[in-house]
């Protein structure tokens, strides 16, 4: 199998000092990127601190169903100090306006985690514990997330026509090297049994654009977006429209059974971009400057 003519083949590239000079802002995913939901990823750091000694914009866009500022505190417990950034935007912030504005007044039915209350807390949301009740149901993921238990519950909501907002439209993320489902596979199922889904968050264009509203409006010729997910970082980063850089070190790497392989088999790699059809501009093993 080969790349579609209209595509061009990504350079591997031993780390973003082979190319810091072509960009002024960068948006990063985390989870998989940054860190693995307990610490930052290995060689991490020492690229934040180069990236900020070159004044470079360092932008994290995440796929978390929680505000902006819970997760700069994750970070910063973590290690990722402030000054290594420029700002955090989150599906959970993004979602907030159509929460609070939108669906203002609405009745929602939750399937979340505890650690994502706050959200509802923020919005002022009005909540359920009956699909009777329910305008709309809000999906941010349930921790740990298995579809087949709330079938009958997705059955339900279809049934009565209700609309699902999902804050979190990863498929899944690995968890301390654990693949673990997220929101966006029950939102996937919901879709499959009928239902109406709004989603926010990547590969959405809408969180692209607000972003980069809230940034100024950036030249996206001298933006590089990087993640490790071919379907939300990477597809999202071709419609937007800007170059992207797939780091092995989470989810497709781990998929494809190259997180920890200096030499990634090239080949493998481009099947697995046609197949999603999203096309990195460069891949390399993780989110790393120089020698750590």
């Amino acid at each position: 199998m080969s790349l579609p003519a209209t595509q061009h083949p990504f350079v591997f590239i031993d780390s973003l000092a082979d190319i810091t000079d072509r960009y002024d802002t960068f948006i990063v995913d985390l989870w998989g990127v940054i860190h693995d939901g307990h610490k930052p990823l290995e060689g991490v750091l020492h690229a934040l601190r180069a990236l900020a000694l070159m004044d470079k914009t360092v932008v994290f866009l995440s796929n978390a169903p929680r505000r902006s500022r819970p997760l700069e505190d994750q970070l910063s417990r973590m290690g990722v100090e402030r000054d290594l950034y420029t700002r955090v935007y989150s599906s959970g912030e993004d979602a907030m306006g159509a929460l609070t504005q939108e669906h203002r007044g609405k009745v929602c039915y939750a399937i979340m985690a505890s650690i994502h209350e706050p959200l509802l807390e923020d919005a002022g949301a009005r909540v359920t514990q009956t699909l009777e009740e329910a305008d709309f149901v809000l999906n941010t993921g349930p921790i740990p997330l298995f579809v087949e238990e709330h079938e009958g519950l997705l059955k339900e909501a279809v049934a009565k026509d209700l609309p699902m907002v999902c804050v979190n439209p990863d498929i899944a993320v690995m968890r301390e090297g654990v693949y673990s489902l997220c929101a966006g596979a029950l939102a996937k199922r919901y879709e499959e049994m009928g239902g109406r889904v709004h989603y926010h968050g990547k590969p959405y264009p809408e969180i692209y654009e607000r972003l980069w509203d809230l940034l100024g409006t950036p030249d996206k010729s001298r933006i590089l977006a990087v993640g490790d997910s071919l379907t939300t970082d990477i597809y999202g980063a071709n419609g937007f429209g800007v170059d992207s850089l797939l780091v092995l070190s989470g989810l497709e790497g781990y998929a494809m059974h190259m997180q920890d392989k200096p030499f990634p088999n090239r080949e493998k790699i481009e099947i697995t971009c046609a197949a999603k059809h999203a096309f990195p501009t460069y891949v390399a093993r993780g989110f790393i400057y120089g020698e750590a």
